[in-house]
């Protein structure tokens, strides 16, 4: 329901990641604000969503404290709880591995 909300917000669904240049790689370096932080404030989770900084990168230190933080709606039951701030779900944009800034 939050994807649709998105969509019907801003008629388009949330990118996969964010970056200033390509290629977009699995790096902790560069902007990488991702579909689940736009989603947030739809997934009933404003407080959090208040507290990124998409002014800098996710990385920056200012981002650090919301980083750290766990959303059970993001976990699926049976996954390993290590860590416990990691998301279960990825946003796919393609069947198979290739580069987010060639789709």
């Amino acid at each position: 329901m939050a994807v649709q909300g998105y969509h019907d917000r801003w008629l388009q669904y949330p990118v996969g990641t964010v970056a200033e240049t390509g290629p977009v790689e699995s790096v902790a370096v560069g902007d990488h604000h991702n579909w689940l932080g736009r989603l947030l404030d739809l997934l009933d989770q404003p407080v959090i969503a208040s507290h990124i900084d998409r002014s800098v990168s996710v990385y920056d230190d200012a981002n650090a404290a919301v980083l750290q933080l766990s959303y059970a709606g993001v976990r699926c039951p049976s996954s390993d709880p290590d860590p416990e701030n990691a998301s279960s779900y990825v946003g796919l944009h393609h069947p198979t591995e290739k580069p987010i800034d060639e789709s």
